[in-house]
């Protein structure tokens, strides 16, 4: 199926460098009717939290939990579909509205096309920034458990608007025209190299 989503791309630029998974949240919130800002969702709904070094060893959150530093600094690092998933549904809380955001990480792309895109609402994926492959970045023990986090350096976020046989269309708010065409065959890989992590919306 050939579908296309018409929505204002809002770009990262200097504001927020770490911020794709945000400006993405931000992108689809607009596009579903809100008047929100990207700062006021980083501000008032996202969980941060900082990698610290203790006892000699790197500990941190876990990235589906807390946010990996802040989207303001260009030194840290970003999150994944849990965080978004719960700043995402606190907005919806605050703001009165029956939306629910779900991770649909794990899903197949047929899956997740049937389940976001075909219904008219764009998912939030997870790809690699250049779609080449990614590149471990670092690695650190989550606070209070015995379980790893890793991060990618070319770890990115981009709101799919299009899709059909052979290509999909996203907004990349990292890239300069704010628009990007790939194979869909590439970007499919990507997403499953990452672990086939993404984001959608469903009226409750």
């Amino acid at each position: 199926m050939d579908n296309k989503i018409e929505i204002r791309p809002i770009l990262q630029e200097d504001s927020w460098p770490k911020g794709s998974a945000c400006v993405c949240a931000v992108m689809l919130l607009q596009y579903m009717g809100l008047q929100i800002s990207v700062d006021e969702f980083i501000d008032n709904f996202l969980p941060q939290h900082k990698i610290r070094y203790r006892e000699g060893f790197l500990t941190g959150p876990d990235p589906d939990v807390q946010f990996v530093g802040s989207p303001y600094d260009a030194k840290s690092f970003g999150c994944y579909p849990g965080v978004i998933v719960r700043a995402m549904n606190e907005c919806f809380r605050q703001k009165g509205l029956t939306w629910r955001a779900e991770d649909a990480t794990g899903l197949s792309t047929r899956e997740l096309l049937a389940a976001s895109l075909d219904r008219g609402m764009p998912p939030i994926y997870w790809v690699t920034g250049d779609m080449k492959p990614p590149v471990l970045e670092l690695s650190w023990q989550i606070r209070g458990t015995d379980r790893r986090a890793s991060w990618y350096r070319n770890c990115s976020c981009m709101l799919m608007t299009g899709c059909d046989s052979d290509t999909m269309t996203f907004l990349d708010p990292a890239g300069e025209a704010g628009t990007l065409k790939v194979s869909r065959m590439l970007a499919v890989k990507r997403h499953a190299e990452l672990g086939k992590r993404s984001v959608i919306v469903r009226k409750e």
